[in-house]
């Protein structure tokens, strides 16, 4: 018997084969609800260390307290063992009265357990953890789009609904304060594939996604143009009208890469000259035509 909160259809499939486990010797009991409506889900941005940065997540903890229910426990996602360890210590400081603990996975210790002979499995192990981590800062850059929603898919089975909005996560909170609507941006998702195609085609050098979204809106800021991009191909392009602004920009472009639509990198060892570790290398082979049989519909302002 084994007992789990949260487990994909995949997650089974693989359980059932690895264990090598027949249909007649397998049956499944499982609670329609993948996610307890009692949750909330928030994304803090985060631009530095300060304890301005620290006082507004304290403030996220004391709202957790008030708005959902008595003894509430709060969960804070890191995105390096340092950080937790720097959160844990600046939480410790300013709120004595918490039960205060940290937890975190040592990729690199599981990472050594596979057969460093075996070179296609370890390519494997960290395509599929790639790909996550672009799960994960497409989630981060949603605006509009409910959190609970979004976790909610990542655990969907074939024959689950998707639920109502929660009406209580960050983004959901702030589709509720502004004045949004849906809009299909899936021309303008085509002409970013342009875009990526040629840049990645007509300049030796690597393309980071603010490149890619700093030609997409036709930038005019200084150190865009002193890159000096060949930009042959692009001449007769119109600016956007939809995915005009970079946040919304840097969505679509998160949400190609995470559909295997556009190909990006993570670099393990960042160059020197570079601002960030990513770099995009191209678009997939038949690229348009998966944006052309997929819905492309995004939240606005």
């Amino acid at each position: 018997m084994a007992l789990t909160a949260t487990l994909s259809q995949q997650d089974v499939i693989n359980m059932k084969n690895n264990l090598n486990i027949n249909n007649d010797n397998f049956a499944l009991v499982r609670s329609g609800n993948t996610l307890r409506q009692e949750l909330c889900f928030s994304v803090l941005d985060r631009k530095d260390k300060n304890s301005g940065w620290i006082n507004q997540l304290i403030g996220l903890i004391k709202d957790a307290d008030k708005n959902i229910e008595e003894n509430s426990r709060v969960i804070i996602y890191c995105a390096t063992v340092q950080d937790c360890q720097e959160v844990l210590e600046a939480l410790r400081q300013k709120m004595e009265d918490k039960k205060l603990d940290m937890y975190h996975e040592q990729l690199l210790e599981n990472a050594k357990k596979i057969d460093e002979d075996n070179d296609e499995q370890t390519k494997l192990y960290l395509s599929k953890a790639q790909h996550q981590l672009f799960e994960v800062m497409y989630y981060c850059l949603t605006f509009y789009e409910c959190r609970f929603q979004q976790v909610s898919q990542y655990y969907k089975w074939q024959d689950d609904q998707t639920p109502p909005f929660c009406n209580s996560c960050d983004n959901c909170l702030r589709h509720m304060d502004h004045s949004t609507g849906q809009v299909d941006a899936k021309l303008e998702i085509l002409d970013m594939l342009k875009v990526v195609e040629t840049l990645c085609k007509n300049n030796n050098k690597l393309i980071l996604p603010v490149d890619v979204i700093d030609t997409f809106l036709f930038s005019k800021n200084a150190q865009y143009q002193n890159k000096k991009l060949n930009l042959l191909g692009l001449d007769n392009r119109e600016e956007p009208e939809i995915l005009n602004i970079k946040i919304l920009a840097g969505l679509a472009l998160a949400d190609l890469v995470r559909r295997d639509i556009i190909k990006q990198s993570i670099l393990l060892e960042k160059k020197v000259h570079l601002t960030c570790n990513l770099v995009i290398e191209g678009i997939v082979e038949g690229a348009s035509s998966l944006v052309q049989t997929n819905s492309w519909m995004y939240w606005k302002k």
